[in-house]
């Protein structure tokens, strides 16, 4: 079983990324992409991520040095969504490979584009 790491436990720049994510707006608009998320919203996103970290942490992946949107690979993803599927009904391992890999920040799409959820299934 793979150990959850709380958000506080995350690796600095990850935290500071999470944090401006999800930063309010002002009157006149701004703050993060996850500004308007609900708190429901913040709380799958937020553990979609944590399991993606949790996972890279039991891999011997989690290197608190390494920018986040660098520990994103195609072989990483495709093994991490296929090892989630494995353990999870159908039903949730699509909000797997779909909620904690394309909603947890607009900073890891722009980085790897779209072109690994095809070979992923997702």
């Amino acid at each position: 079983m793979i150990r959850r790491l709380p958000i506080a436990d995350w690796p600095a720049r990850d935290r500071e990324l999470w944090n401006k994510a999800v930063e309010p707006g002002g009157l006149f608009g701004g703050g993060g992409t996850g500004a308007h998320w609900s708190a429901e919203t913040r709380v799958m996103v937020a553990r979609g991520y944590n399991a993606w970290l949790s996972w890279l942490a039991a891999k011997e992946l989690l290197d608190p040095d390494v920018e986040p949107v660098d520990r994103v690979t195609s072989e990483r993803v495709v093994t991490y969504i296929t090892e989630m599927r494995a353990g999870l009904a159908p039903i949730r391992s699509g909000a797997v490979s779909k909620g904690s890999m394309t909603r947890c920040g607009s900073w890891r799409r722009n980085r790897i584009g779209s072109g690994w959820r095809n070979s992923t299934g997702a």
